[in-house]
């Protein structure tokens, strides 16, 4: 008898998509592997959302999967950037004040706008990468203004507060809006990511193929009722708003369930006490006082001697 133990082979993937590449060894700049991610979106001063300025289709709700900090210098050629530093997560900004003041004149490029004074190479940005599930394509929207910095900054303090509170794997569905901005000149729109749901992108089973997606995961649904509709493949799951008391991690007390299971003493019912058996009742006409007798003594009248006998 062998002791030989026969070991399973270990399962292969069943495809080569998951480890694909086309880099070249040495190559420190791949293609792709930028601060642009698919196709570049923007904000224009018209206040409309642009890609290739075309303007996008009102039921654009992509999803934000991701989100990157970089600080780029800028040559006056107007060109690609000539370095990017990509800020980790948790580590602050640079001061890019001071890396421009540290740089010569000569390397300041034309300010934003016509008249505009010139301005330093180097430049924070913030960039949002989106994925549109009906189609699965990428989309990056850098900005480096302060309304594009506002958005991002409350977008994902939506995030983080919702993955807290409900579920840490939740990604926003956003619509691409824009919101009034007061500025030292008036005020201005600018852009805002509008939450009309939260979905989570498990991938569903991995490794094992799904008959039917749409019976074995739940059809996502507006979290809102005037949310703007928009059609998800059958495989996204929806998760639902926390609830009050997820929110504040506290069970609320429910009164009116003991309002109902106690009477209050004014909404009882008053009855009247009976009167005891031993308690002799009188009539209303029998309250009057009687009758003096003949030859009794009124009260306080002195004895008389002929009384006595």
């Amino acid at each position: 008898m062998s002791n030989d133990v026969t070991k399973k082979p270990e399962p292969t993937a069943i495809d080569n998509f998951v480890g694909w590449t086309d880099g070249v060894q040495g190559d420190t700049q791949p293609e792709g592997g930028g601060v642009i991610q698919g196709r570049k979106l923007k904000f224009n001063n018209q206040g409309k959302w642009v890609s290739d300025d075309v303007e996008l289709p009102a039921d654009f709700t992509p999803v934000v999967v991701d989100v990157g900090r970089f600080v780029q210098k800028w040559g006056r050629d107007g060109g690609a950037p000539l370095e990017t530093i990509t800020i980790m997560p948790h580590e602050k900004f640079p001061d890019v004040e001071r890396m421009n003041a540290e740089c010569d004149r000569s390397e300041w490029v034309d300010g934003p706008g016509d008249g505009q004074p010139p301005r330093g190479p180097w430049q924070a940005l913030h960039c949002a990468y989106l994925l549109d599930l009906p189609t699965m394509n990428r989309f990056s929207w850098p900005t480096s203004t302060i309304g594009g910095r506002i958005c991002i900054r409350e977008l994902i303090d939506k995030i983080l507060w919702f993955r807290k509170c409900k579920d840490k794997d939740a990604y926003a569905m956003v619509k691409l809006t824009s919101v009034h901005m007061n500025t030292r000149f008036g005020g201005r729109m600018r852009p805002h990511c509008q939450i009309i749901r939260w979905v989570r992108l498990d991938g569903g089973n991995q490794g094992e193929a799904l008959s039917s997606p749409a019976a074995q995961l739940d059809q996502p649904k507006p979290v809102q009722q005037n949310s703007p509709q928009s059609e998800s493949p059958p495989w996204v799951n929806e998760v639902q708003e926390p609830t009050l008391q997820e929110e504040m991690n506290d069970e609320i007390a429910d009164f009116g369930a003991k309002a109902s299971q106690q009477q209050s003493p004014a909404s009882q019912p008053i009855t009247a006490t009976p009167p005891k058996s031993n308690m002799q009742t009188t009539a209303r006409r029998d309250l009057k006082p009687n009758a003096p007798q003949a030859g009794a003594k009124k009260p306080g009248q002195k004895p008389n001697l002929l009384d006595a006998g």
